[in-house]
């Protein structure tokens, strides 16, 4: 399941190919993806379809300067800027962690449920990016959630199920623990699948152990899953975690749950006799997991 995140944005300023002006008039392509420019046109297009003011902002919001971006904001008549070839503003700053540059937007009326051009709403770029499994804090995640929420953010609903299990998906992954209770709390179900997985599934394929044990300790289904990828189990012997394995143990996994590939007794000696893992520090976790089970009963 790696790579899920379905184009996260990157680059905010090579990326962006047209903006609205002060009318907020939107063109004619938003909600499309546009098929991607060279290279070597985006800085022209940037330039040409965007005022001075524009382009600051976003750079401001980019370099997470607060001060400069909310002197850019103060002087703009409508801020809902469209950015038709990779995302909008709202999720640009949503992407940024923090906090004030996003109750900044949505003071200044920037739609919090306005879709990018894949569907996306703002509130799953909550995990998009290449801040969002390192940097960005748990707690600025969740006031993030809550501005957007309270200004009118839908998340609740079938129609928003499957961006929500993978928001649900990625917080977990990640080991944002704090994003997790909170999607819980607000419409997320433990056990909705993307893709096929669950946000357990999740936690274990990123080697979240806390997030897996809170999973589980709430009622998080922890066999089953998609015919086509791993039981949680499995993915854990995927993992060679054997702290994963024995909580999943301890909590009910079914230890004989097959997949077309194999047992997971099968696939832990499988994984015990790769020239790989037959040293160092991963042979004994290997070892450790054949002993657990072995001893909880399973078959190859």
């Amino acid at each position: 399941m790696n790579g899920r995140t379905c184009g996260a944005a990157v680059g905010f300023i090579a990326v962006i190919m047209a903006f609205v002006g002060r009318s907020g008039a939107a063109p004619a392509d938003v909600g499309t993806c546009n098929i991607r420019l060279p290279a070597a046109d985006y800085d022209e297009q940037f330039r040409r379809t965007t005022t001075a003011k524009q382009r600051h902002l976003l750079k401001s919001i980019e370099a997470n300067d607060v001060n400069s971006f909310l002197s850019d904001i103060s002087g703009m008549q409508k801020v809902d800027f469209s950015l038709p070839n990779k995302t909008t503003l709202m999720s640009v700053g949503v992407e940024s962690g923090n906090p004030a540059i996003v109750e900044a937007l949505l003071v200044a009326g920037t739609d919090p449920n306005r879709k990018d051009c894949n569907g996306w709403p703002a509130l799953i770029y909550l995990e998009f990016g290449d801040k969002a499994s390192v940097s960005l804090e748990d707690a600025n995640l969740v006031a993030i959630a809550d501005l957007m929420i309270s200004h009118g953010a839908l998340i609740a609903g079938k129609e928003n199920a499957i961006w929500r299990a993978h928001l649900l998906w990625l917080a977990a992954n990640h080991g944002h623990a704090g994003l997790v209770n909170w999607l819980l709390a607000h419409g997320a179900h433990i056990d909705e699948e993307f893709n096929g997985d669950t946000a357990l599934w999740g936690a274990i394929e990123g080697n979240q152990v806390a997030t897996t044990r809170d999973l589980l300790e709430r009622g998080a289904r922890p066999s089953g899953g998609s015919a086509s990828s791993n039981t949680p189990l499995l993915e854990a012997i995927n993992v060679g975690n054997p702290e994963l394995v024995a909580l999943l143990i301890a909590h009910g996994a079914n230890v004989n749950e097959r997949r077309a590939w194999g047992s997971p007794l099968s696939a832990a000696m499988g994984r015990r006799s790769r020239p790989t893992h037959s040293s160092d520090l991963q042979g004994p976790r290997d070892d450790e997991i054949i002993k657990m089970l072995t001893k909880a009963g399973a078959i190859k």
